[in-house]
């Protein structure tokens, strides 16, 4: 029987000793036996998968890390490889070159300029400023410790709680 039916088949009986009145009979008792015997087998091997997926996650993470790590050499080696073709085409002082299978060229890039501000960030003008508006979190938590009255919609939601398996 699986864990969801034993969970099932625990509140019927339940449910059945509820419309008894209370009263436990014999035959609600010795199902409540083998469901209670089995209950416990049925945890412990949801547990093993738990650490079975746990251990394939962790080797996982590993290979995605060492992938991770070779795509950014890739991607390094890559920029490098151009960046010393457009300076030996500009040593050459050539803007494009047919070679075949290819052809290479430099060209100005598309889009809108890089801007940057260089002064203080206090003389940035009106007109060019963006606000950011956050909620303060601490200073909520805060009025909520206090046991204060909290603003309309501030909603403070309790933590959860979660399975830990020792």
């Amino acid at each position: 029987m699986s864990l969801y039916s034993l969970t099932h088949e625990y509140s019927f009986i339940m449910q059945q000793i509820e419309d008894n009145g209370g009263e436990l009979t014999e035959e609600l008792s010795a199902q409540l036996d083998t469901i209670e015997a089995e209950f416990p087998v049925k945890i412990e091997n949801c547990c093993k998968y738990v650490r079975n997926l746990d251990a394939e996650i962790a080797g996982l993470d590993l290979e995605l890390k060492r992938l991770t790590d070779r795509k950014r050499v890739a991607l390094n080696t890559m920029k490098a490889f151009k960046a010393y073709m457009k300076q030996s085409l500009e040593a050459m002082e050539l803007t494009k070159l047919d070679v075949g299978t290819f052809t290479v060229s430099i060209q100005a890039n598309g889009g809108n300029p890089a801007i940057e501000w260089t002064g203080h960030t206090c003389d940035i003008p009106d007109n060019i400023i963006k606000t950011t508006i956050e909620l303060d979190k601490t200073k909520a938590l805060e009025i909520y410790a206090n046991a204060d009255k909290l603003p309309d919609g501030l909603v403070i939601h309790p933590r959860g709680n979660s399975l830990r398996i020792k």
